[in-house]
């Protein structure tokens, strides 16, 4: 929901259904090794290189310096804006605030990558256009669909239960 707000009022409708084109080309879905590449960078790779510069070395070394308070709001900014994509950026802001919460709260980053692994891989099969739910699917539409309340609130419970797990 917050990326169909991005897309109403920041983005134009057809830059943002050219954006979503764009970002599922660059996984593709031709054979076992290209799913299987797919899966290692969204779900293990990319977390675990994130959560390694940006909570393990950004985080510590900006709290040292200014703070915890200043630490946790510079990185997830800092973990917004490298994500290069004004749709995911209310999304990654909150992210970077959660897992440098969680840091500062004596958090391992082995902990924050579990919860980061987790958190990306719920959106997998959105991007191999696995799976078509109104509003998550990269297909192109005449309007912006919004998300069924039931997917919410699962995706919601599974965020929720990897933090609890962790």
């Amino acid at each position: 929901e917050l990326d169909n707000l991005v897309a109403t009022y920041l983005i134009d409708p057809a830059r943002y259904e050219d954006l979503l084109w764009q970002i599922t080309r660059l996984f593709p879905k031709d054979s076992p090794v290209d799913l299987a590449l797919v899966v290692a960078s969204v779900a293990i790779i990319g977390p675990a290189m994130e959560e390694g510069v940006f909570r393990g070395v950004i985080y510590r070394g900006v709290a040292s310096h200014h703070g915890i308070r200043f630490g946790i709001v510079f990185t997830a900014v800092v973990f917004m804006v490298i994500h290069l994509n004004p749709i995911q950026f209310p999304a990654t802001l909150i992210l970077g605030l959660i897992y440098a919460w969680m840091i500062s709260a004596g958090y391992r980053t082995s902990d924050t990558f579990i919860a980061h692994a987790l958190h990306n891989s719920i959106s997998i099969p959105f991007l191999l256009e696995l799976a078509e739910v109104p509003g998550m699917s990269a297909a192109p539409a005449d309007e912006l669909a919004h998300v069924p309340a039931g997917v919410l609130a699962g995706a919601g419970a599974i965020f929720l239960a990897s933090i609890f797990l962790v």
